[in-house]
């Protein structure tokens, strides 16, 4: 449930938090990125998962992780965050997640998927990051000048008998 998952998120965000001055009662200070995006398929979350067992709130999507599971490897039913062993009827549905995807789910969609989760159970989307002091013109030279470094002259080598 939402609820259920916003206490253990709470808990989660205040567990992962060290303060060293304790001088202020702000819970807006303390607070924990969160993708809502796939780190399978670096998509949108569709059905936002997680083992019962993880000790992490960052969620999968279900059908990308069935999918990568149905093959045979070394890496079969293993959480991708965690590495722990997570076996299908080991998952739960998040409804924080489930919530956050819903309210910003185009957005990720777009590349903006950062949510910041604050300790109070409060939580928005992260603003876009954006290059400071570079023009998108700016942006685009340095990006063709670093590709161009990155090409590597071929010689052609003509055997003959």
């Amino acid at each position: 449930s939402y609820q259920r998952s916003i206490d253990i998120a709470k808990q989660y965000v205040n567990g992962q938090t060290v303060v060293l001055d304790d001088d202020s009662d702000d819970d807006e200070a303390i607070s924990q990125t969160f993708q809502i995006t796939c780190p399978i398929s670096m998509t949108a979350l569709g059905v936002p998962v997680r083992g019962n067992r993880c000790k992490h709130m960052q969620c999968v999507d279900l059908s990308h992780f069935l999918h990568t599971n149905s093959f045979p490897s070394g890496r079969r039913w293993k959480c991708v965050i965690c590495d722990d062993f997570v076996s299908a009827d080991e998952l739960v549905l998040c409804g924080l997640f489930e919530r956050m995807v819903q309210k910003h789910g185009d957005e990720a969609r777009d590349g903006r998927d950062k949510i910041e989760f604050r300790a109070d159970g409060s939580w928005i989307l992260k603003p876009e990051e954006k290059k400071q002091g570079v023009s998108d013109y700016g942006a685009a030279q340095s990006d063709a000048s670093a590709v161009s470094k990155r090409k590597k002259k071929v010689e052609e080598i003509i055997l003959c008998d």
